[in-house]
């Protein structure tokens, strides 16, 4: 209501006056408006410094003014400003159609009797639907107060620190007591100098005319400017809720911010560098555990837990792309290893990039050398010239050119060579499975193969999908588990580099 009324007052305002309105004074208004039955003069005051209410010239002058002069209780004010606001108009209607068919007289006494621009020229010309549909859809959504609660925000003689109940739940929230905020707003304060500065400014509060002390007057601030703090706090703990909600929404995680973590002084900035510095200098062997230089808020730290994760502490920054780790595919197939196991972000990484055993190093140093070795081995063990590749090594593709293959390794290199490692047909079997076979084979299927065949069906799957930067799926990690239950291993690329071992193990004593 009192933002209605300062605009609709502004309307009526001298030229000159409105010209030079400045925001900060439009919003004091909106306050004394608010506020009218506390300072039922500070309103009329503030129009009185650039009004000149004396000026009888123009007829609404009288009407705006009086409504103030007029009343002390802001019902009586306001009934009375819109009474004799439908007076004016009324009037006003009156006299325009009486100089309706004489256009001199009409502009002579719009320019008398109202106000400049009292109807700007653009609220009345319709433009297409297009053009004011996107007009519309542009401005914010101004809602009713009340729509999501009905309960008030006032209450005359009752506090909402005493009676939260009464008053609407997201005004009083701001009000509990077991929110925490940043320390700077329990810093002591010193109003002496915002006192100074505002007894400098020349208004009604410089000019003093009620004649209060000092000590009323820093009283005075400093309820003021309590208030005001007050309110940024408020504004702080639904920024940190906003905050929390666009970060569930971004990282499809929810976390719990704190408004005391988000602001440190200069000094102990300086002592996070310090401690970050000491650690950087660590010496060899050192394995204390590391601290998160944490000094600015996206360094901050949060827990991580979803489904087989948890992580203790990991930086607001690399939440994204931990997250993308998550969903890599060898993370994934691991996962899938063991449902009932608890990961944690150093696990992962041990397990698939830096560990001692981890599939990369794994991948890049070991388990291709052991293929690399077997087919110099099966190569050597076959009859050809040294120059020509072996054609039963080979398989055509779909431009009919022909390729190195390690499956006709396998299969003609050693697997046909000893009749005795097979059951009839089982040669052709494997020689027929396609690439994706060795990805999806039910372990049903593999149980009924020969031994020697199923070794060389795992071999030949390890290679492919370590070729292809990945892991076996869990049907065939299983089936390994179950019947290999002599291999040892720390990790599950050791796994698969000491099955590839003991095949090439048995190979060469049963050949």
């Amino acid at each position: 209501m009192a933002a209605w009324l300062a605009d609709d007052i502004k309307r009526f305002m001298p030229a000159e006056q409105r010209k030079n309105w400045k925001g900060y004074q439009h919003s004091q208004l909106q306050q004394s408006l608010a506020y009218f039955e506390k300072r039922p003069q500070e309103a009329f005051l503030l129009l009185k410094e650039g009004w000149d209410t004396s000026d009888g010239s123009s007829y609404w002058n009288n009407w705006v003014m009086n409504s103030f002069s007029e009343n002390n209780r802001f019902e009586k004010f306001y009934e009375n400003y819109l009474m004799k606001r439908v007076k004016y108009f009324s009037e006003l209607a009156e006299n325009i159609k009486q100089h309706t068919h004489n256009t001199k007289f009409l502009r002579k006494f719009i320019k008398q009797q109202m106000p400049a621009d009292l109807f700007p020229k653009r609220h009345y010309i319709l433009k297409d639907l297009e053009t004011e549909k996107n007009k519309v859809l542009s401005k914010p959504l101004v809602f009713s107060r009340g729509l999501f609660d009905s309960n008030p925000t006032f209450i005359k003689g009752v506090k909402v620190t005493e009676n939260p109940e009464l008053f609407a739940e997201w005004y009083s929230y701001g009000y509990k007591t077991e929110h925490t905020f940043q320390h700077f707003y329990g810093w002591e304060r010193d109003y002496n100098e915002l006192l100074d500065n505002e007894l400098q400014k020349g208004n009604s509060f410089a000019k003093n005319s009620i004649h209060y002390s000092r000590e009323s007057q820093l009283d005075l601030i400093k309820l003021k400017q309590d208030l005001k703090i007050k309110k940024i706090k408020i504004q702080d703990l639904f920024l940190k809720r906003i905050a929390e909600k666009l970060f569930e929404n971004v990282f499809n995680y929810t976390t719990t911010l704190s408004l005391d973590e988000f602001y440190m002084t200069q000094e102990e900035r300086a002592e996070k560098e310090r401690i970050a510095l000491a650690q950087s200098q660590r010496e060899e062997g050192d394995k204390s555990s590391n601290i998160i230089k944490d000094n600015f808020i996206w360094s901050k730290t949060i827990a991580f837990e979803s489904q087989q994760i948890y992580e203790l502490a990991i930086k607001l920054k690399d939440l994204g792309k931990f997250n993308r780790f998550l969903l890599d595919h060898k993370v994934l197939t691991l996962l899938s290893y063991d449902q009932n196991k608890i990961w944690n972000k150093e696990q992962l990484e041990r397990e698939l990039s830096i560990g001692e055993n981890s599939y990369e190093v794994i991948r890049r140093e070991k388990l291709f050398k052991e293929i690399q070795n077997l087919e110099l081995q099966t190569l050597s063990n076959w009859s050809w010239d040294g120059i020509n590749h072996p054609r039963e090594f080979e398989m055509e593709d779909q431009k009919n050119a022909r390729h190195p293959n390690f499956k006709m390794y396998l299969v003609n290199g050693i697997l046909r060579k000893n009749t005795n490692f097979y059951k009839e047909g089982e040669d052709f079997w494997l020689e027929s499975l396609k690439e994706n076979d060795f990805k999806t084979l039910p372990s049903e299927i593999l149980e009924t193969k020969s031994e020697m065949v199923q070794l060389l069906f795992l071999v030949i799957m390890i290679r492919n999908q370590f070729a292809h930067n990945q892991l076996p799926k869990v049907q065939l990690y299983n089936f390994i588990r179950k019947n290999y239950p002599e291999i040892q291993n720390n990790t599950a690329a050791e796994l698969y580099l000491n099955l590839i071992k003991l095949a090439v193990q048995k190979l060469k004593e049963n050949s």
